[in-house]
């Protein structure tokens, strides 16, 4: 019985392979890492594509001109400093998948070369699901400063000083952090301590309905946390 040969054009294959898989990356990697799917899908972010900067603008302060009145009082009608412009660089990040001549021959056919392939992509996948999730703790020096500008720098525990988004902490004040840099121990400083250092810091950054979103930690504080706190001595009391 005659046979017919298979040709695969291996450039295209892969090449139809990679879009095809690109768009189920970019979806894993944004929500699998609990502060990356937070600040993406969250923390009121905006999508923009294009340029070689993003730039954007923070409100800050108050009116001077605001004031109680009776009859024909005046307001001043002095401008005010309302905004300042922010500006971060784009970042890029990626990988290759190569695949080797004696590669292509020991896994003839496109189901074979297509398992080999989507086993190297999940890898990579993998592996930008890992770089940005610790990345966005960072403060942007990593990979030779080409790395996300991440909360070591926007959460400093020097919050006067290192200029971010090209504003300087120590010209505009209302950029700075707020920062507990000695905590001390959640058995004195925690819930069922002298004092919860952790609401007052909690408190010290809230203003009315303005106040934090969410709360960040590494794994031991968080269960230092949970073991202090009072729903943790209810249930051992239960």
């Amino acid at each position: 019985m005659p046979t017919t040969a298979e040709t695969i054009n291996y450039n295209s294959f892969l090449t139809t392979t990679i879009k095809n898989y690109s768009k189920k990356m970019v979806g894993q990697y944004l929500v699998r890492r609990p502060a990356v799917a937070l600040f993406f899908d969250e923390y009121r972010h905006t999508d923009t594509n294009g340029g070689r900067t993003w730039q954007g603008m923070v409100d800050y302060g108050q009116s001077t001109t605001a004031q109680f009145f009776a009859g024909a009082d005046t307001f001043s009608t002095t401008p005010q400093e309302v905004a300042q412009p922010i500006r971060f660089d784009w970042k890029y990040l990626g990988g290759s998948v190569a695949i080797t001549k004696t590669e292509q021959l020991e896994n003839s056919g496109p189901v074979a070369l297509a398992s080999l392939l989507d086993t190297r992509m999940k890898q990579l996948n993998r592996t930008f699901d890992l770089i940005i999730g610790n990345e966005i703790f960072s403060d942007g020096t990593n990979f030779g400063g080409k790395s996300i500008v991440g909360l070591a720098a926007a959460v400093s525990t020097t919050p006067t000083s290192g200029v971010v988004g090209g504003l300087d902490p120590s010209v505009w004040g209302f950029w700075q952090n707020n920062a507990a840099t000695s905590f001390g121990s959640f058995a004195a400083n925690g819930p069922n301590g002298t004092a919860d250092s952790w609401i007052t810091n909690w408190n010290n950054c809230t203003d009315g309905d303005v106040k934090p979103d969410f709360t960040l930690s590494a794994q031991n504080v968080w269960e230092f946390r949970r073991q202090d706190s009072p729903e943790h001595e209810q249930r051992k009391a239960a």
